[in-house]
């Protein structure tokens, strides 16, 4: 008898951890297919105050149900009063267990010339999404941009 209970509880407690697992997957989905608004910090000892600042726009997100996904980047660099632009098609990962996403540049749709001493590099980026004690009513992603040798510090938001 006792046998019998033990074995419903443990039936019980998988498909409750299942139910959870869809639900939480289901939860990272609907945030992550969002249009998303961010901004990367990189250091440039040629640019006055020894920093460059990227502006990142990420939308068309697609989560297919293995947990990848794909989308479009779109980077914004001014320098000098004027705006450079790329914009990249991306694809990745969604680990929905620690809450984060991994994706690179997947293809160039289209890109400015950068002057000299500069180039766009490839996108790698490594976020945790959550909410953040700056901006507490916003879900946001964090975390950085591996560039070549550099690491960009990222941030996107699900609000402009």
């Amino acid at each position: 008898m006792i046998k019998k209970y033990l074995i419903n509880f443990f039936v019980f407690i998988i498909c409750f951890s299942i139910d959870l697992l869809v639900v939480h997957a289901q939860s990272v989905k609907e945030v992550l297919e969002r249009t998303w608004y961010g901004g990367g910090r990189f250091s440039a000892s040629i640019l006055e105050g020894g920093y460059g600042y990227l502006q990142y726009k990420l939308y068309g997100v697609k989560v297919y149900d293995d947990n990848s996904f794909t989308g479009i980047l779109e980077e914004t660099f001014r320098l000098d009063s004027r705006d450079y632009r790329r914009t990249t098609n991306v694809k990745g990962n969604v680990y929905p267990s620690d809450n984060r996403i991994e994706f690179s540049d997947n293809g160039v749709r289209s890109s400015d010339y950068l002057p000299s001493n500069f180039s766009w590099c490839r996108n790698n980026f490594f976020l945790k999404i959550g909410r953040f004690n700056d901006r507490p009513d916003n879900i946001g992603m964090k975390g950085t941009n591996k560039c070549g040798e550099s690491s960009i510090e990222a941030e996107f938001m699900d609000a402009p």
